[in-house]
């Protein structure tokens, strides 16, 4: 319970800085070219995925939600993230090897969860109903920017 709760409080106090500082887009644009050719996601969405793995899935939804209200991530964008990214975390994961007495195996378990979410992550947007998504074209995506800089 103390390492769930501290988690909590360090995933609260890092959330405004990564959404009102600079840090998401930093790093969002560092990471572009892994997460566009691999998931078909922006770069920024891969903040959203380390917060939801190593914090909690709700602080991935939560940024993601406030993303997906800026305009920053389409509809089809938000959707695939809030529904792979945010299904695997640490702490779920802890609470549920400490429930079954073998937390001895949480780095081999834990891995696996990785390996396996990402691998979901892969495939399960290219499955019905994800992929009855509209993904925008690249004027699209520029016009939304160019909506979002002048309100």
């Amino acid at each position: 319970m103390p390492v769930l709760f501290s988690v909590f409080i360090f995933a609260g106090m890092l959330l405004p800085l990564l959404l009102n500082f600079g840090l998401l887009e930093f790093f969002g644009t560092l990471l572009t070219k892994i997460m566009r050719p691999i998931f078909n996601l922006p770069g920024r969405s891969a903040i959203d995925c380390m917060a939801s793995w190593l914090g909690d899935g709700s602080v991935g939804i939560l940024m993601t939600n406030k993303q997906y209200e800026t305009r920053f991530y389409t509809e089809r964008e938000a959707a695939v993230i809030g529904t792979t990214f945010s299904a695997v975390s640490i702490t779920f994961s802890l609470v549920v090897i400490s429930q079954v007495k073998l937390e001895h195996l949480f780095v081999p378990f834990y891995l696996t969860v990785c390996l396996a979410g990402i691998v979901a992550a892969i495939i399960v947007p290219k499955l019905p109903p994800l992929s009855w998504k509209k993904t925008p074209t690249s004027t699209t995506l520029h016009v939304m920017k160019m909506t979002k800089a002048y309100q």
